[in-house]
């Protein structure tokens, strides 16, 4: 019927085009790099699984069968949607933020992206087609990377490391690992049917097309993954290349060629990475910035970056929750709660635990954990399973014949396959782009692009190996069929009323929001009411993103009452509006240490120091290790002049990691302020070994406590380095001006006008201001 032909269009056509959702960037949204990518993702989707929805109640044929890997992604779902019933924060854990774009929403939507292509993709044609669209989507990418390599187009994150159009390295690096195996894969393809060719016509080897096509593409995509400098994706891949290897050099019996091009893949690994490990210390790799982070890999490294204190973090957190967990996007309160003030120099507010089985071990405890292990197991099930009726050993001296039974079985084309579908050489390439992929993501956490590649993949595995319908859902669609009137007048609507309400929820209303914060930190005409206005709009959607809305008002509120020459009553409506907001919040998350930080700057930032003080007691309930935050609370009672309270939380966190620098700074600097110099020099020089260090604020503190002397040498020492820095010479003349040393003072000034003559005008009018004492 003509219908189910346009339902099938619209379905083959969403899946089609979902590939190249890695190119969106919109840079007219929040976090553009995610953002837009994560709208058009979901908006597809909805589109073509209420497409296939229909079409399924309308035809049989585009309905699931049963597998073991449907049934262990279905249960991974539930259990983290359980989960995240009972999280910490259940909004966040359904939302996600703008940053992210995760959340259970965006499992809701990589399920049902799953059941799409398992329901329609069931002809091998149409997966050639979508891995070779994948593919060109990756040459493009390739193209894009090589620019940046080139210097055409600036990297995102900044350095050497590429991103493409994905916004960060590591990102791009599983991008890349997932194509270069699928690249393999579509190769492997080719050469088979080419090898069949070859046996009729006898036409060489080496004049296959498929060569001069995917090699190349090969070749840009390690070159790619290689400026990355990502090494957990990088290993993943030499890792899974190996296993691949091994499997086709130990169990392909076919195609003798490729058996011995798989077992020199071995040597060759194994060689190469003999070699790197020899000459890991020689100039030629440490002066490498890619290669010399390869040769810095140990587990004392580890220790020593925020996978080294995140990773304890999220174990202890998975002891006090560990049936369930903590929900998604609740690791924060695990890291607050438990923070280690050797992190001081570190992210302040880790979300991920740089690590998935960890990741997902907080949020869905044990049971979400097996859950995501499962989806895998399943996968390697359905890949490397016995032949029907292979389980059925009567003794274990039948065992070994069984799974030699494996790769004996044929089909009716001649070829060694499994129970369905896959050849041994296709199956070995998929396990070597899982365990890969597995392994990078020890290492880092998942995003968006690579869940929707990975999930492609296993719903490649189930199409090909699924086998049974499942009855259930027959008898129940065949019932709707029998009652097509009925089918017709309600069950179809109701599915396309559900989809329009899917598009709206999860897509329009945040979308929304999204457009509106940015107008609302945009310079508007009724600057700054109407900006004001924006943000509570934006709030009132009531979607993903409201925290991030309001921290955004808060930054703006205080960035705003800056301007000196905005009325008081327009900085009090900001104040109000940012204040009324920020109490909604911390009544929604009171365990979340980070916006009892925002209530505290925001109140401390308009002078309200009684109110800020409240705030940060809470956080420091919430986070009692953490530094910054001691911080914040000892400049609040600074600015209070509660001197000796800020002394002593300044001393414990200099104790709580004495290695800490910074920590000893401001230590000396509160001591300085509350009135004990001696004690504030003693602090430097013995951590310092000097009281001449080159910051701005020891520069104020020596100019506020009469140290004039200490600051000119901080000054001086400066000005060796830079000795036509004009801005060092007017702190000097102002402070040789203070310490009444005028005659100085006007040389400095004088100075100024050597080095920009153009500001001799103004030199002039500061000299004749230094000289009457009226300089300002």
């Amino acid at each position: 019927m003509p219908i189910n032909k346009y339902l099938k269009w619209t379905v083959l056509s969403g899946i089609f085009i979902l590939p190249f959702v890695p190119f969106v960037i919109s840079s007219s949204l929040f976090f553009p790099y995610i953002t837009g990518k994560a709208f058009i993702f979901r908006f597809l989707v909805e589109i073509i699984f209420g497409a296939w929805a229909i079409l399924a109640l309308r035809d049989r044929n585009y309905r699931l069968k049963w597998s073991w890997l449907f049934l262990a992604i279905f249960a991974f779902s539930l259990i983290i949607g359980v989960a995240n019933i009972f999280s910490e924060n259940p909004a966040k854990s359904f939302w996600s933020n703008f940053e992210r774009m995760e959340g259970y929403v965006t499992i809701l939507h990589l399920l049902a992206y799953f059941v799409v292509l398992a329901g329609m993709l069931k002809a091998e044609k149409l997966w050639r087609r979508l891995w070779n669209t994948t593919i060109a989507g990756s040459v493009i990418m390739c193209f894009y990377g090589l620019l940046q390599l080139a210097g055409a187009i600036t990297v995102t994150q900044g350095g050497t490391r590429l991103d493409g159009t994905l916004g960060n390295a590591t990102y791009l690096a599983v991008y890349m690992l997932i194509h270069i195996f699928l690249t393999l894969f579509m190769l492997n393809h080719y050469l088979d049917l080419w090898t069949i060719k070859r046996n009729k016509t006898g036409q060489s080897f080496w004049a296959c097309p498929a060569l001069y096509v995917y090699i190349p593409i090969l070749i840009m995509q390690v070159v790619i993954i290689y400026n990355t400098a990502t090494r957990g994706s990088i290993l993943g891949l030499i890792g899974g290349l190996f296993v691949s290897a091994i499997l086709i050099a130990i169990f392909e019996k076919r195609n003798i060629f490729l058996k011995k091009t798989a077992l020199g893949g071995v040597i060759a690994i194994v060689a190469l990475v003999g070699v790197f490990l020899s000459v890991k210390n020689s100039d030629f790799v440490t002066s490498s910035p890619i290669l010399s982070r390869f040769a810095n890999i140990s587990w004392n490294e580890n220790k020593t970056q925020a996978r080294g204190y995140v990773w304890p973090m999220a174990l202890k957190g998975f002891t006090e929750r560990p049936i369930l967990g903590w929900g998604q996007e609740s690791f924060n309160y695990i890291f607050n709660k438990n923070y280690n003030p050797a992190m001081y120099g570190q992210e302040q507010w880790f979300d991920r635990t740089h690590n998935v089985i960890l990741d997902w071990l907080v949020a869905g405890g044990l049971l979400g954990l097996l859950g995501y292990l499962s989806i895998f197991l399943a996968s390697f099930w359905l890949l490397w399973r016995l032949p029907e009726g292979g389980s059925a050993l009567g003794s274990w001296s039948k065992i070994w014949q069984a799974i030699r039974s494996i790769f004996r079985r044929r089909s009716d084309d001649g070829e060694p396959t499994n129970a369905v579908g896959f050849t041994i050489t296709e199956r070995s390439i998929l396990t070597g782009l899982l365990l890969g992929y597995f392994f990078h993501n020890i290492f880092v956490f998942d995003n968006l692009i690579s869940y929707i590649f990975i999930f492609t993949i296993f719903a490649y595995i189930h199409s090909q190996e699924a086998s049974r319908p499942m009855a259930w859902l027959h008898k129940l669609t065949d019932k709707i069929k029998m009652e097509a009137g009925l089918r017709d007048r309600l069950y179809i609507p109701v599915i396309a009323i559900v989809a329009i309400f899917a598009i709206y929820f999860f897509n329009y209303k945040p979308l929304m929001a999204n457009l509106t914060l940015i107008d609302a930190l945009q310079n508007q005409v009724s600057w700054p009411t109407q900006n004001i206005s924006l943000f509570q709009k934006a709030i009132a959607y009531n979607t993903v993103g409201v925290p991030e809305i309001r921290e955004q008002l808060i930054q703006f509120a205080l960035n705003s009452a800056k301007d000196t020459k905005m009325p008081e009553e327009i900085k009090g409506k900001l104040y109000d509006a940012a204040l009324a907001e920020i109490e909604k919040q911390v009544k929604a998350t009171p365990n979340d240490a980070r916006y009892f930080v925002f209530g505290a700057m925001l109140t401390d930032g308009f002078g309200q120091y009684v109110e800020g003080e409240k705030y940060l007691l809470k956080a420091l309930e919430l986070s009692p290790n953490k530094q910054s935050i001691m911080l914040e609370l000892a400049n609040n009672y600074l600015n209070v002049g509660r001197g000796a309270e800020a002394i002593t939380i300044t001393k414990k966190v200099l104790d709580l990691a004495p290695q800490n620098n910074e920590a000893r700074l401001v230590y000396a600097l509160t001591l300085m302020y509350g009135n004990k110099k001696a004690e504030g020099l003693q602090v430097l020089q013995s951590g310092f070994g000097t009281e001449i260090i080159d910051d701005d604020r020891l520069l104020r503190a020596y100019a506020s406590v009469g140290e004039a002397n200490r600051a000119v040498a901080i000054l001086e020492l400066r000005l060796s380095k830079n000795p036509n820095d004009v801005n060092s010479y007017t702190n000097l003349a102002y402070i040789y001006y203070g310490a009444g040393q005028k005659a100085k003072a006007i040389v400095a000034l004088q100075k100024i006008a050597e080095i920009k003559p153009e500001l001799k005008a103004q030199v002039e009018a500061a000299i004749k201001q230094v000289q009457t004492g009226t300089l300002k």
